[in-house]
């Protein structure tokens, strides 16, 4: 190892990007998509790969008598529609993203009532982000908050959630 800041170089350089969902598409009757804006807050550039993976979880009551929930899985992957996928440093970019596929229109009108939804996204450099979102009301969780709640609503049920504040009347 000739340069002594060799590893301080590697730290300093690697790649971190930041992710907003911006809207989810799900309520319209074309097909499902999704707007979120990347800031790639590293010292190199980097650019997106152009498939976004989702999946969410989809409640549905068992059929016998304690009123138990079970969550049933969906996947979906949403295709980013720019051709211009790269990330330079400290410069946040917009994206739309949509999946034209028949898999995707059919399950649209499901995606609204998820819970427990995971975007994947994946770069050239550096590693895959997840961003993890309770619900419609798009409220961001960390990995282990992710982990607990969803434990927590197989345990309990819809009494696991949290309780949405109250809108105030105009």
């Amino acid at each position: 190892m000739e340069d002594p800041f060799y590893l301080l170089d590697l730290y300093r350089k690697r790649v971190r990007i930041r992710i907003r969902i911006l809207d989810e598409n799900f309520y319209s009757k074309g097909s499902p998509g999704l707007s979120f804006e990347i800031e790639n807050i590293g010292l190199t550039p980097t650019s997106i790969e152009p498939i976004v993976l989702f999946s969410g979880y989809l409640p549905r009551p068992q059929h016998n008598r304690d009123g138990k929930i079970t969550l049933v899985r969906y996947d979906l992957a949403f295709d980013i529609n720019d051709s211009l996928r790269i990330l330079m440093p400290h410069t946040p970019v917009q994206f739309d993203a949509t999946n034209g596929k028949c898999d995707g229109r059919e399950l649209a009108p499901k995606l609204r009532f998820m819970f427990f939804k995971t975007y994947t996204f994946s770069f050239t450099r550096g590693r895959k982000h997840k961003v993890r979102l309770r619900s419609a009301d798009r409220v961001q969780l960390s990995y282990l908050r992710y982990i607990y709640e969803r434990l927590d609503f197989a345990l309990r049920g819809a009494r696991s959630l949290p309780e949405s504040e109250p809108r105030e009347s105009e």
